[in-house]
């Protein structure tokens, strides 16, 4: 994980991971940088991967969603005024 200014834990990552050593990897690797982890958790589906691939400067990725595309709206609910007392946020969308 790329090294960056998080502090108090004042930074929230939300999403749903698989029930699998990936999301134990993120949630290990975003605590030590200080990022507090919402996390829905799936049996249905394995953790999301991204591979980046390099040549010069350009870059491409490459993407499995996996349970990233399971997060629900309750469970987007229940985090809502997490999102509300924000002064950023920053949101993608798997449909």
């Amino acid at each position: 994980m790329q090294k960056s200014n998080l502090n108090n834990n004042n930074n929230v990552f939300m999403g749903c991971v698989g029930q699998d050593e990936c999301a134990e990897i993120i949630r290990d690797e975003a605590s030590k940088d200080g990022l507090v982890t919402l996390f829905q958790t799936t049996d249905r589906a394995h953790t999301a991967k991204c591979a980046v691939l390099l040549t010069d400067k350009n870059r491409s990725l490459v993407c499995h969603l996996g349970a990233a595309k399971l997060f629900s709206i309750d469970s987007l609910e229940r985090c809502w005024p997490i999102v509300e007392s924000s002064k950023l946020f920053y949101l993608t969308v798997c449909i």
